[in-house]
């Protein structure tokens, strides 16, 4: 008899001053004093499935980490500050039904794999 145990460890990841739950995190919401960096703990975050975080203060890159949000359908990021390239990663989120980066300081063309959402 073969008996298989799936281990899981929930882990806190501080995302703008709040702590969320790798395990049961599926949506951030819309704040309006949100600011700062995305880290790259965000792609501990594989549970989520929305967010929106449009209209606020957050600035810096995108970090490559987003692409381990495979469960993400709902992005919008919006009217911030967040400046550099989109990375390559975000063709692995391939749940990306509505997304939106507009109105940022971003740069460069889209990566090819974003054609594959």
């Amino acid at each position: 008899m073969l008996l298989l145990l799936r281990l899981t460890t929930a882990v806190d990841v501080t995302l703008f001053g709040q702590v969320w739950n790798t395990d049961t995190t599926t949506s951030i919401g819309t704040q309006a004093s949100w600011s700062g960096t995305i880290p790259t703990e965000i792609g501990l975050l594989t549970n989520l499935g929305l967010w929106t975080m449009d209209s606020n203060s957050i600035s810096g890159t995108l970090p490559s980490e987003i692409g381990k949000l495979t469960a993400l359908h709902t992005w919008y990021l919006n009217s911030n500050q967040i400046n550099g390239t989109v990375p390559s990663e975000l063709g692995k989120m391939t749940y990306l039904q509505y997304w939106r980066l507009d109105y940022n300081q971003l740069s460069g063309s889209l990566p090819s794999q974003v054609g594959k959402l």
